[in-house]
């Protein structure tokens, strides 16, 4: 494991062999999601195909990472990450896999350096945000005041964050909860089903704060401005062009997801210049398509069968 400031790189399976593959999660939680457990860990099933993984970690953002921006995380902190990567695995370009909030990192970064790119997968990222439901009204109706917030604390605390979210299903963690109780008051939950409850609540617990300046960049260029779309965002001075995204593209949704709805990740291959783009649709909410079952049976091996294609130059 090397570490970047607040950030740090871990490297599962081999050092060398097939092209490596490097996941990148948001800022808001810890990417631990991505590894949660045994059988239900994205890591371990990339990891068992042979191929070399990586995770990059943004860690806990840190009083002097206030004023950070997204220049300071993509063109810098991932871009060494991207280096390190290919250092270790013989020199080429990566598989760069993100989620969610790190799958819009991936994208930029993707657009700004794609000669470093192999493959680009995003899961559950959006790029089409006035189609975030209610996280898309607070922004529009500049109820969300995020420099006023980040003037406030610096650092966005993670439980703001994390109440944030919970506000917009708020009975569904009770739910959740009654209906654990009374599995176990009547022993109807597997030594499994018990492991993976409490492993996903405790994730769910573990919120880190985001940086200051980055927050607000996100909230104003994407949220309000929805600059992805207009294909009109600059970072640190350097125009970032979508179309210059060209290598394959990977985009998978949660048919069930409220944080990301499908109409918020979809768009993403039409902004791009890939001519190889895949779609892939599975039904489950924004953490299922990691944690799920489902997930694992449908998603994830597609996607292993999808970049092995690609190393061989197919489709």
């Amino acid at each position: 494991m090397s570490r970047d400031g607040a950030a740090s790189l871990r490297a599962y399976g081999p050092k060398t062999g097939k092209t490596p593959v490097l996941l990148v999660y948001a800022m808001v939680n810890k990417p631990t999601i991505l590894d949660l457990l045994p059988g239900l860990s994205v890591v371990e099933r990339l990891a068992a195909s042979g191929r070399p993984v990586y995770l990059l970690d943004w860690g806990a953002a840190r009083p002097e990472d206030a004023e950070r921006g997204l220049e300071d995380f993509v063109g810098g902190v991932l871009d060494r990450a991207v280096d390190a990567v290919r250092r270790r695995s013989g020199g080429g370009p990566v598989h760069l896999a993100g989620y969610c909030e790190g799958g819009v990192f991936s994208l930029l970064y993707t657009a700004l350096r794609p000669e470093k790119v192999r493959t680009l997968a995003l899961f559950a990222t959006p790029v089409d945000y006035s189609k975030m439901g209610t996280l898309s009204v607070w922004a529009r109706k500049k109820n969300l005041d995020a420099a006023r917030l980040a003037a406030s604390f610096g650092n966005i605390p993670g439980s703001f964050l994390h109440s944030a979210f919970e506000i917009l299903k708020p009975f569904t963690s009770l739910r959740a909860e009654q209906g654990f109780l009374t599995g176990l008051w009547c022993k109807k939950l597997s030594e499994g089903q018990e492991a993976h409850f409490l492993a996903l609540e405790r994730w769910k617990k573990e919120h880190v704060p985001h940086p200051g300046r980055a927050f607000v960049e996100v909230v104003r260029n994407l949220f309000q401005e929805n600059r992805l779309m207009k294909n009109s965002l600059s970072l640190g001075g350097e125009r970032v062009n979508l179309k210059r995204v060209s290598c394959p593209l990977f985009v998978a949704v949660g048919e069930k997801d409220h944080l990301v709805p499908p109409a918020a990740a979809l768009p993403a291959a039409r902004l791009t210049g890939s001519r190889d783009a895949v779609a892939v649709r599975v039904g489950v909410g924004h953490i299922g398509l990691s944690v799920s079952g489902r997930a694992h049976k449908e998603l994830w091996p597609r996607y292993l069968g999808w970049i092995k294609e690609r190393d061989h130059g197919r489709p």
